[in-house]
């Protein structure tokens, strides 16, 4: 039989007080501690169910634990390099809880993007689809139509990743994500490029015209030509998140259209989802 051990070692020391982060950080080691030593150690991390059983000990919600698994699983893990801090993120996100079968959203959510939003399927991943903006003579047509008679305007992304993850019985967590990684380069090029362009012919008009150290005047053209470009990829980031999450909108209240054609999944049309 084990020798049981103190609630806490070393007891004839005074208690110390743990912060919320640090609260955080000490039920994280431990549940990797635990999983390990019940695994045999050997790898890194923790596997899904293994988060799930450790989290029910906890006295977590089996929905929450299942939506904060959904949320790391689609969060960018990928640090925030120069661009990210002069400009912005390269990816807009926006996720929500929906109330349905998740095969049955993400069918219908799906055929709207493809048919309604003139979307095509790119790549198809297990847990995810990406898709791109369809070329072509029809879908050229429908998105000038769609401006006309259309309540909700179209989405103006080059791609768009989504996934529909289940969380508890009768409820799967959606999320979208737009690159603008393209757009943000060529706002940076542009940017840099034009004001490095304008900093230089001033520099070398006043650092002839006055003296040397007057060239250093025309730095501050260079600053500014970033700040405006900042403020226009501010503007473009802010535009893509409203309208991802104006679809989202739509599609948690049941109020996408129903598919152009009778096949497919227009049986979830109607249907009110709840967070």
């Amino acid at each position: 039989m084990s020798e049981k051990l103190p609630d806490r070692p070393g007891s004839t020391r005074p208690e110390r007080i743990l912060s919320n982060q640090d609260f955080e950080m000490v039920i994280r080691r431990a549940a990797e501690l635990q999983a390990r030593e019940a695994e045999g150690g050997g790898t890194e991390g923790l596997s899904e169910s293994e988060a799930l059983r450790i989290g029910r000990e906890l006295g977590l919600s089996t929905r929450h634990l299942h939506q904060a698994i959904a949320e790391v699983a689609v969060a960018d893990s990928e640090p925030p390099g120069m661009l990210t801090r002069l400009y912005g993120p390269p990816v807009v996100r926006a996720s929500r809880s929906v109330m349905g079968d998740p095969d049955a959203i993400a069918k219908l959510l799906e055929r709207y993007l493809v048919e309604r939003e003139y979307l095509a399927v790119l790549r198809r991943f297990p847990d995810r689809v990406i898709f791109t903006r369809a070329t072509g003579v029809v879908a050229a047509l429908g998105r000038a139509s769609s401006q006309i008679f259309s309540r909700s305007p179209l989405l103006k992304v080059a791609n768009l990743e989504m996934a529909v993850r289940p969380l508890e019985e009768g409820y799967g967590y959606v999320s979208l994500a737009a690159s603008l990684r393209s757009n943000r380069t060529a706002t940076a090029v542009g940017s840099i490029l034009g004001g490095g362009s304008g900093a230089a012919v001033t520099g070398a008009v006043l650092g002839i015209a006055i003296a040397p150290p007057a060239a250093l005047i025309g730095l501050p053209v260079l600053g500014g030509a970033m700040a405006i470009g900042h403020f226009y990829y501010a503007d473009l980031v802010r535009n893509t998140q409203l309208q991802l999450e104006s679809l989202l909108d739509r599609l948690e209240h049941g109020e996408l259209p129903p598919p152009v054609s009778p096949w497919g999944v227009g049986s979830s049309r109607g249907r009110r989802p709840r967070v």
